[in-house]
């Protein structure tokens, strides 16, 4: 069975052009380097996490799984922390409580999905790439820019962007409560990850 599938952007819909190669590179003697040729473990206290260490720094897994867990355990000030601030506050004026609304949508969208309270259990980042390979990314960055602008922020969005990317992961989920530990999974997901100045967002 499949997780239901759930949106990762508020406000906009954004086509993900992915491609084949994700995070793919080559050194200078022609040795292929790709995404997934060195997965590391982590078995962490919220959820276990899979991801290739050296396009994924640990801190870029902590707010992927941040996100997740913020979802399952319904924690809005955790889920505030993957967030740009501005943004929450742009939502929340279109909509009093939009964010709040939008997590409890997104648990019990999983909910229906798995059949009952459910728990995440692993977290596999399976490919990412950069805005060469996903226009997305800077359309997210110009639609924040704007916010930033209107909400007279000091910099814009992109002034505070250190590293962005697009990743793919996989979820995996239990429901609670039962007993034959059937596991229910969600692939191919697509987030949006801005390693910023003040924090790590996940869009």
């Amino acid at each position: 069975m499949i997780l239901k599938k759930t949106a990762a952007v508020f406000l906009c819909t954004l086509t993900a052009l992915i491609s084949v190669t994700g995070c793919s590179s080559k050194e200078e003697s022609s040795e292929e380097i790709y995404y997934g040729q060195a997965y590391k473990e982590v078995n962490a206290k919220d959820i276990y996490r899979i991801y290739d260490g050296r396009f994924i720094t640990d801190e870029e897994a902590d707010a992927v799984a941040k996100y997740f867990y913020s979802v399952q355990t319904q924690d809005y000030e955790l889920f505030a922390s993957t967030q740009p601030a501005p943004y929450l506050d742009f939502l929340n004026k279109q909509k009093e409580g939009y964010t709040q609304d939008y997590l409890s949508t997104f648990y019990n969208d999983e909910m229906e999905g798995i059949g009952g309270d459910f728990e995440y259990t692993q977290l596999e980042i399976t490919d990412c790439g950069s805005k060469d390979d996903d226009h997305s990314l800077s359309d997210i960055s110009e639609m924040l820019d704007g916010i930033y602008e209107d909400a007279g922020e000091d910099k814009l969005f992109s002034e505070t962007v250190k590293d962005q990317k697009y990743i793919k992961c996989t979820l995996t989920a239990i429901k609670k409560g039962d007993e034959t530990s059937a596991e229910f999974t969600n692939a191919d997901q697509i987030l949006y990850v801005f390693t910023c100045e003040n924090g790590i967002y996940i869009l």
